[in-house]
């Protein structure tokens, strides 16, 4: 972080360089040092940070980039799930609306649901960029799907220990890689405001 690579990847306007060939570049050559540190750096600057710069409006990348950048706010991106992986139009993690507190209700209503194999899930990340189906109902009206959204969730406290209605585990060594700490996530009701819904 001190070297400033991880701004080459992130557009000027939100305090980067824009440098996506400096970026590979750079990414590459990490793994030929260490490719546990380049996995992290991948998830990191890449996945999660890409999330918000990518998905986020100016506000929100405002607030997070920098931090995201320096390395003072470490991150997951919290998609692949234990029943489908991948498969991200059928994910059945949910992100409800409540009409009446103005936050997102952020569930995994069942273990195929669960976050898996997520990167700095384990241990390291503090927020988590999560896919999830949005969901909105008025009183009395019935769900409405809207599809995956990704909405920006706090996981972890400053002491690194789990934060209300959230559950975290790690997956354990991953074979060649023991730097990386891939882990599982649960959600149980866990409110965010709307301002944590990316765009």
């Amino acid at each position: 972080a001190d070297s400033g690579m991880p701004r080459l990847g992130f557009p000027a306007e939100d305090g980067g360089t824009g440098d996506t060939g400096g970026a590979l570049t750079s990414f590459e050559m990490l793994g030929h040092l260490d490719l546990s540190l380049m996995v992290k750096a991948g998830v990191q600057w890449g996945l999660f940070g890409g999330a918000i710069a990518n998905l986020g409006n100016a506000e929100t990348r405002a607030k997070y980039l920098p931090g995201v950048m320096s390395l003072d706010l470490l991150g997951c991106f919290a998609m692949t799930e234990v029943g489908g992986g991948s498969d991200v139009q059928n994910l059945e993690t949910t992100a409800t609306f409540d009409p009446e507190t103005g936050e997102f209700v952020v569930t995994t209503p069942t273990p195929s649901a669960e976050k898996a194999y997520i990167g700095n899930a384990a241990r390291d990340g503090r927020l988590a960029a999560v896919f999830a189906q949005l969901i909105t109902a008025g009183p009395g009206e019935e769900p409405v799907s809207h599809g995956v959204h990704s909405l920006v969730v706090p996981i972890r406290d400053a002491a690194g220990d789990d934060l209300p209605g959230v559950t975290t585990s790690d997956c354990g060594y991953k074979g060649g890689l023991p730097g990386v700490d891939n882990g599982r996530l649960r959600f149980d009701q866990v409110r965010v405001p709307r301002t944590a819904l990316l765009n």
